[in-house]
């Protein structure tokens, strides 16, 4: 095996053992109380506009239950998009 391959499986191999943490995810949102109670701007609620004012509030699905479910992101994290500096984001 050259180096390139040998350096490409140490990249592919150390990607895939990091953990996939929401908040370093970059369709994460903090919210007032935490990031715990963090959500995904990939899961939108779809929400028919308010009848008396005919405004749509928008609002997300909690990290929590995004990765809860595997036809969302799951344990696996598949809509994770790293963000390197997600101190930024705050």
């Amino acid at each position: 095996m050259n180096v390139g391959m040998k350096l490409l499986a140490i990249f592919a191999l150390t990607h895939a053992l990091t953990p996939k943490y929401c908040i370093h995810c970059k369709h994460f949102m903090n919210t007032p109380i935490g990031p715990e109670y963090g959500k995904c701007r990939f899961f939108p609620y779809e929400e028919e506009p308010d009848l008396v004012t005919g405004k749509s509030t928008e609002d997300y699905r909690y990290c929590s239950t995004a990765r809860q479910y595997e036809s969302m992101c799951g344990k696996k994290g598949k809509h994770y998009v790293n963000v390197d500096n997600y101190n930024a984001l705050y």
